[in-house]
């Protein structure tokens, strides 16, 4: 049966809008007026009615974690939490829920906000003395566990930093429980491994997540071993939601990969993705220069220029597209450098994960290179506060430019890095239009002259995301002949407040012409 979106406004893509849109079968048949739309329709067909609302492309989210962010809705979450003892508290709430659960209960976390708050091994040893502890930080790069988790580990004040991370020790050579990087590594590899049914739990909670918010499409980052959930998940027939998967690098070794699969519209993993630092917030991010508030101290590079330029060129032989996540201004430079010695390649071969800090000089080099931007506005304004302490007054003007990029042509994906950051997109178009946190601050926006417009936000939340997976002639805008991937919004982002945006709600989240999510 045929389907007529009427009575409110459709934005079909940047600068075009309709008033109505026929859907036929999974793919779109028509947009104009009411009068020529009408006119194509074989009845009976259905009607939906947008009424003040708005329809759209359904939202790409450039980059996120789908099966981490799965398991994070069931585990503890400290997010938004920057109470020391409201912190606790729900430490105690889950220790309490999981001690008698299994064999080996394990309290796994995230959330934790290490520049907000300071929780300390002591206390996850007072609430957990035998259950190991691990709670990630709101960046993923690092973490805070208990006594019970570094024995698990064989972790001791002896014990040597492994390469590419950190055993942080107090003054006196106490292990604090803090470990950075490759470090976390030692308690994760200890973590009993979830199994395919928890996996395909956690996938079908976050797609359901995703659909609520009217994310019909992701790129997501996928380690080896949890590639089978995955595949299990597409072969299953709950998924619904399209997957561009990047496989992680183990070891910055390509040794045994096969040549890169072909295309896929619904699942792909046609992309290989390296970490070349850690993150701003862990003090772990690979700068040019040193941390403003760590005379001497210049972050964790994870590969030298050299090696990552190999890497990369064996990629490229193998027919495999390559992004690699770089914050820092030097690992920015590092990556550009390996890719312009590599050879610019087709437009979707290049691009890098946040590229949240860069030098002057290296802005110009990705348009120039063809290196897509992938960037997540919320992290601007959620990082702000401290980020300048970070990194001082100077370098920070050239921090999350989004307007520098786009006038030289570059291309920039958006996303949220969920469960990083919040995964609804009206949180990340409030940051990317204003450059103001959701508390309204700072008043005139951080760095406003970056800030992009409603209607750019969309694009790069939509179409471009599309483009980046080599789905752009598929989905990304409401055009005719394109899959029906489509949300109903319960009112128009152009006529209110941005900094309301938050309270905009969808209605019903459509993916080729068939409902998925209705409020």
């Amino acid at each position: 049966m045929d389907i007529l979106f009427r009575g409110g406004k459709i934005w079909v893509k940047s600068s075009l809008w309709a008033e109505a849109l026929a859907v036929r079968g999974r793919h779109i048949l028509a947009v104009g007026s009411e009068k020529q739309v009408r006119a194509v329709l074989a009845s009976p067909y259905r009607t939906v009615e947008i009424g003040n609302g708005m329809v759209m492309p359904g939202f790409h989210d450039g980059h996120l974690h789908l099966l981490i962010g799965g398991f994070s809705l069931f585990r503890l979450t400290l997010e938004g939490i920057t109470d020391r003892d409201q912190a606790l508290g729900a430490i105690k709430n889950k220790a309490r829920e999981i001690e008698n659960l299994g064999d080996d209960p394990w309290l796994l976390g995230i959330g934790y906000d290490i520049n907000r708050m300071r929780l300390t091994i002591s206390d996850l040893d007072r609430i957990c003395p035998q259950i190991p502890v691990m709670i990630r930080t709101r960046d993923l790069h690092s973490a805070i566990v208990n006594q019970a988790a570094l024995r698990r580990a064989g972790i001791t004040a002896e014990t040597s930093d492994p390469t590419g991370g950190a055993i942080e020790s107090d003054d006196q050579g106490h292990l604090t429980g803090v470990l950075k990087e490759t470090a976390v590594d030692l308690v994760d590899s200890c973590v009993p491994l979830p199994g395919e049914t928890s996996s395909l739990r956690a996938m079908n909670r976050a797609q359901q997540e995703a659909f609520r918010f009217g994310i019909t499409s992701v790129s997501d980052s996928i380690r080896a071993k949890n590639l089978p959930f995955y595949q299990a998940f597409h072969e299953s027939g709950d998924r619904k939601i399209r997957i561009n998967g990047w496989r992680v690098i183990e070891n910055w070794s390509l040794s045994g990969l096969p040549k890169a699969p072909g295309d896929g519209i619904a699942f792909q993993v046609r992309t290989l993705k390296g970490f070349v630092d850690g993150a701003m917030g862990s003090d772990t991010a690979w700068l040019l220069d040193d941390f403003s508030h760590r005379p001497g101290y210049r972050g964790i590079g994870f590969v030298d220029e050299d090696q990552l330029t190999e890497v990369v060129q064996e990629a490229v032989k193998l027919g495999y597209w390559v992004t690699m996540h770089a914050i820092g201004d030097r690992a920015n430079r590092v990556v550009l450098n390996a890719y312009e010695r590599t050879g610019k390649g087709s437009p979707n071969q290049y691009r890098i994960e946040h590229a949240q800090l860069l030098s002057e000089g290296d802005i110009p080099r990705f348009a120039k290179l063809g290196v897509i931007a992938s960037m997540q506005p919320i992290h601007c304004t959620d990082d702000m506060s401290w980020k300048i302490k970070k990194v001082g007054e100077e370098r920070i003007k050239n921090a999350y430019p989004w307007q520098s990029l786009l006038k030289l042509g570059t291309v920039i994906i958006f996303g949220t890095d969920w469960p990083v950051a919040d995964l609804n997109p009206m949180q990340s178009l409030r940051a990317a239009v204003t450059r103001q946190a959701a508390d309204s601050t700072p008043k005139d926006g951080w760095n406003k002259s970056q800030a992009v417009s409603l209607e750019e936000a969309l694009d790069l939340y939509t179409r471009t995301g599309a483009r980046g997976a080599g789905w752009d002639s598929e989905v990304g805008t409401l055009e005719p002949g394109k899959r029906a991937d489509l949300i109903v919004l319960n009112q128009n982002l152009f006529e209110i407040d941005p900094l309301s945006f938050a309270n905009i709600k969808v209605i019903q989240t459509w993916i080729d012409g068939e409902l998925v999510f209705e409020s």
